[in-house]
């Protein structure tokens, strides 16, 4: 997601993930990382900054890792090693890209290509291998034309998104989101890629996150991600209800059949979730 600082978090899956046992650190779940950063950081080095003072205690099945950009540009690849937390960011993050493998591999795959030092000539423009993609996705990012990408992001970046997807169009595994985050503008476009029963690929919907008041006096809104429609929705969300949370979560389950069955209890706890927690003004939050 992005907060309205233009601070984007992604998650993503990573086999590897191995998160500290000692409990020497206030903890929050895999997913929780994502939204205490954006709920708390507006910048990378705020968010590495957050990140020595918590741990990650997992709550499902997911073994995940992090790749956190800012406004100005600046990115880091946060992964769970050997039971420590490393960040790439910097001169150790040389390519501003992340697949679902480490990236001191994906790096080291990339070395191999003649364009990045190696002796391969011809890159892998298909398959989903993480480190084909991986080579896929930086090789297309090197020949973007910057100008013509800001004057139509989401029509230029598709082919790069849809090259480097995890999964074909007729398989449970298929990407199912395309997300296309304008961190100047403070805009989010997001479509669920493509309908394996309609065959269709779907249009952009628009969230302009400047047409929200974040004040803490300001009701708590929400919005189905999947409903119909396409361009901007902003002003479609609803004021948040318990109800409608619980209809939104069983509908996403029941819509991604590959999930396995979560527990009630799990179900219920993440229903409840959204009351649980509390809106901090600016000056009261936790850096």
């Amino acid at each position: 997601g992005m907060n309205e600082k233009g601070l984007v978090v992604e998650t993503l899956w990573l086999a590897e993930a191995d998160y500290p046992w000692l409990a020497s650190k206030e903890s929050v779940n895999e997913l929780q990382w994502a939204q205490y950063m954006l709920d708390n950081a507006s910048s990378l080095p705020e968010v590495i900054e957050l990140s020595k003072k918590i741990r990650v205690s997992p709550l499902m099945f997911a073994t995940v890792h992090y790749f956190v950009c800012d406004k100005q540009r600046r990115c880091g690849v946060f992964q769970y090693l050997k039971q420590e937390l490393k960040v790439f960011h910097g001169e150790d993050l040389p390519h501003s890209a992340i697949t679902n493998t480490l990236y001191t591999e994906a790096l080291a795959e990339l070395a191999k290509y003649k364009a990045f030092g190696g002796k391969k000539k011809k890159v892998n423009m298909k398959g989903y291998d993480d480190f084909d993609r991986f080579v896929r996705v930086v090789t297309q990012i090197q020949h973007l034309n910057k100008k013509s990408v800001e004057n139509d992001l989401t029509k230029k970046l598709n082919p790069i998104l849809d090259s480097v997807r995890g999964g074909s169009d007729d398989t449970p595994f298929q990407a199912v989101w395309n997300i296309v985050y304008d961190q100047e503008k403070g805009k989010i476009h997001y479509r669920k890629r493509y309908d394996v029963n309609s065959k269709k690929y779907a249009k952009y919907k628009t969230i302009n996150l400047t047409k929200f008041d974040f004040n803490c006096n300001t009701p708590v809104l929400q919005r189905e991600l999947v409903e119909t429609g396409h361009g901007d929705v902003s002003k479609k969300f609803q004021a948040y209800s318990k109800s409608t949370n619980h209809n939104y979560l069983a509908n996403g389950i029941d819509d991604y059949t590959s999930i396995p069955i979560l527990p009630k209890l799990l179900v219920k706890s993440a229903v409840n979730y959204p009351e649980s927690t509390q809106c901090l003004e600016e000056n009261k939050k936790l850096l």
